[in-house]
């Protein structure tokens, strides 16, 4: 007994230190350098391997009185496609208004695909999930704690997407909890904000969100109701940067 205390005080000690300190990359430039420089922008592009998106519409929302009405209008009016990836998705009020209106969709006939962080939406899992898989939803839980990937235990998606018919998207800080709408325990909703998209830009973002839909269950999400031809909508110049944990990237190259 003593030496199985010991091999398990060694994992617990061995998963903290995987869980909290995953070292980073030192990421330093060769040389100085300034927003203003005339290659500044196109050191972006090469690095971060993104294109300028022009002619694109951004809304900004603020809060979770102004952005949940407009994200679940949206979704309420997709006729092709909803793509969902959240950290967090958690069981309320308002994840029950989000699932009634993914499950009305997807009982329509339009593609819904969700996916959800597994430890930041691990309480999801049960009646709410089986209610959206009832109606048809596909979801996905990103990054399952399994024995072959605990070294990758902090390797989790942070994105907020949500992409109806591959040409209006919402993207921020905000996932889907009660916390964002009403006071919980006497404090006040939690302050955030997101942005509603339209315009070609939304096509990189829905290469975004196929990329972890595609980490999760191996499908390549193509068709004209993911990837529409899109036309410009505004007057904004736009582009995406792809962020992944430093330990292990998503795409693959």
């Amino acid at each position: 007994m003593d030496w199985l205390e010991i091999a398990g005080a060694v994992f617990l000690t061995w998963l903290v230190l995987v869980f909290l300190f995953t070292p980073g990359i030192n990421y330093h430039l060769s040389r100085r350098t300034s927003i203003h420089a005339g290659d500044f922008l196109y050191t972006l592009q090469s690095t971060c391997q993104t294109a300028l998106h022009h002619g694109n519409r951004v809304e900004i929302l603020t809060n979770g009185p102004e952005f949940y009405p407009a994200m679940l209008d949206a979704i309420r009016g997709a006729t092709r496609s909803v793509n969902m990836e959240c950290y967090i998705f958690r069981p309320g009020r308002i994840a029950d208004r989000f699932i009634e209106a993914l499950s009305d969709r997807a009982r329509k006939g339009v593609n819904v695909t969700v996916v959800v962080d597994a430890i930041g939406s691990f309480n999801l899992w049960g009646r709410p999930v089986r209610r959206l898989r009832q109606a048809g939803c596909r979801i996905e839980s990103y990054q399952r704690l399994l024995w072959y990937s605990l070294a990758r235990i902090n390797n989790r998606t942070h994105r907020e997407l949500f992409i109806i018919d591959g040409r209006v998207a919402f993207v921020g800080g905000a996932g889907v909890a009660d916390w964002w709408a009403y006071p919980t325990k006497g404090k006040r909703p939690w302050r955030d904000t997101m942005a509603r998209i339209e315009g070609p830009v939304v096509a990189a973002l829905q290469g975004v969100a196929a990329e972890n839909w595609l980490e999760c269950c191996g499908e390549i999400l193509t068709g004209p109701e993911y990837c529409p031809d899109v036309q410009p909508a505004g007057e904004a110049t736009a582009f995406v940067v792809k962020s992944s944990p430093s330990d292990r990237s998503t795409a693959s190259s």
